[in-house]
């Protein structure tokens, strides 16, 4: 079932794009998205008023964990949603252990050097839940990323992730992160073709990355593309 979110008044993209303004405060537009966790080509589209699509509840959720300037209910009534109707989430605060933090950075710095509209929606594996990426305007919304350390790891071990995560429908992409090559090997080869989901395994040989699609009933090309780098701000 696709999960969707609907406003209960029109978008005032230029309204919230003034928000967004005063939402950063001092900060400039990059340091703002690095506190946030947003893309900043995503954020400069919503300042510019260049996207007429409203931003998500998790979006704004974000934005406004970001600043004391501009206030939760603010941004929702820009966006065109009832405050009287959407609870805020509380924020989570887990992290991300050493072995998943080792699999996984790899695989966020090349979505960073990506040309994704991207945001990151979840914060670590201790709250029992993967870490999630947001992808805009892409045929894939959510993107997972659950390590597999397991070396026996069979179908059924998959397929029980797969199925008893109701968080997961079918714009959401799966993607089950290993270093080892048998690992990789035995979860590339499995099938899945009736269900409503992407999904691919992932392999991390140190900053070489390698991901092949599994099979199911959909098929997409947002997946990891080696190759892609962006000099990232620095002080050297």
């Amino acid at each position: 079932m696709l999960r969707k979110e609907y406003t209960e008044n029109p978008f005032n993209k230029e309204e919230y794009g003034r928000l967004l303004k005063l939402a950063l405060g001092p900060r400039n537009q990059k340091q703002f998205c690095v506190d946030a966790g947003l893309s900043r080509s995503y954020i400069n589209k919503y300042i510019n008023g260049m996207m007429d699509k409203p931003p998500t509840i998790g979006t704004i959720e974000k934005i406004a964990d970001a600043t004391e300037d501009v206030s939760f209910e603010e941004l929702l009534v820009a966006a065109g949603y009832d405050p009287g109707k959407h609870e805020r989430k509380e924020t989570m605060k887990g992290k991300v252990d050493d072995a998943g933090q080792y699999l996984l950075m790899p695989v966020l710095l090349n979505i960073m050097n990506s040309d994704y509209e991207w945001s990151i929606s979840s914060q670590g594996y201790r709250e029992g839940e993967p870490v999630q990426v947001v992808i805009e305007n892409e045929p894939v919304r959510d993107w997972y990323f659950i390590p597999v350390t397991k070396k026996d790891v069979a179908r059924e071990d998959i397929l029980a992730v797969l199925m008893s995560d109701q968080q997961f429908t079918n714009t959401s992409k799966v993607s089950f992160v290993t270093q080892n090559e048998i690992i990789y090997d035995r979860i590339r080869t499995m099938k899945f073709p009736l269900l409503s989901l992407y999904v691919s395994a992932i392999r991390v040989n140190g900053k070489n990355i390698e991901e092949s699609e599994i099979k199911t009933n959909q098929e997409t090309d947002v997946n990891i593309v080696e190759g892609m780098q962006k000099n990232l701000f620095s002080i050297d």
